[in-house]
């Protein structure tokens, strides 16, 4: 897994495998996620992560079928 985050844009992106990008569907506005071929999850990207995250959290918890990965803001 690989988790980077581009200040310039506001975007993180969770990397979970090399594989090339089949698809990608929208889940709540500012989340995207990327599919292979075969439709399994490669990557999660979050638009507007710093604004999209409240003050008073420090964490971002992003569920991904059944795991859930928790990100400091």
């Amino acid at each position: 897994m690989k988790i980077n985050y581009d200040r310039e844009i506001d975007a993180l992106y969770i990397e979970f495998s090399h594989d090339k990008s089949f698809k990608t569907i929208e889940k709540g506005g500012n989340i995207l996620v990327d599919l292979n071929k075969a439709g399994n999850v490669i990557g999660v990207e979050v638009l507007n992560y710093v604004k999209s995250a409240s003050k008073k959290l420090n964490r971002l918890s992003v569920a991904v079928g059944k795991k859930i990965i928790s990100i400091p803001a």
